[in-house]
Parts: C-alpha cells; structure tokens; sequence
C-alpha cells in the first residue's frame, strides 16, 4: 500500500487554475446541500440544528452565486479581449 502525500506546490498548482478553484467550490457547495438535507432530512430539532441548517444552506448558495460570478467574469473577460482583436485576427480565432 502506498501513500501519497500532497505537497503544498501542488495544492497551489490546482487552485490557481479556474477549474481547480470551480472544482472545490463545487464540492463545499454540493457537501453544504447534502449536510442541510441531512439535518433536515432527519427531523433533529433544536436551535443549534436549526442554526447549522441555516449556516449550511447559507454557504451552499454563497458558494453557488460565487461559480456564477467567477463564470460570468471568465465571459466578460473573453468578451473584452475579443473586442480588442482586429477583424482578420477574429476570423481565425472564430475559425479554431
């Protein structure tokens, strides 16, 4: 059985690319969704459950309207640098 241990240069790699940073912020989201449905699910009552229902759905859709920002600021930026290009160089980037 080996181990592998992650080094702190590959954790950097990962989330300095988009997909990487997307793909953590996808899984806090869907983990926060699943543990609210859980508590819910279960029909624990209590004020501390209540509490962590509502810090769970909380962080479920700050990160959903986080992926939502970062995907329309990735738009928006290819959105500016095509304006920049001149006609001949959109043409063949359009055609690639």
């Amino acid at each position: 059985m080996s181990h592998s241990k992650i080094s702190l240069d590959e954790v950097i790699r990962f989330t300095s690319r988009t997909a990487g940073r997307d793909k953590i912020y996808r899984t806090v989201q869907y983990a926060s969704r699943f543990v609210a449905w859980y508590y819910i699910n279960k029909r624990l009552v209590g004020g501390s459950v209540e509490r962590r229902v509502e810090l769970f759905q909380n962080l479920e859709s700050v990160m959903s309207l986080t992926r939502k920002g970062k995907k329309i600021n990735r738009n928006f930026s290819k959105f500016c640098f095509l304006l920049n290009l001149k006609e001949c160089d959109l043409v063949v980037l359009l055609i690639m």
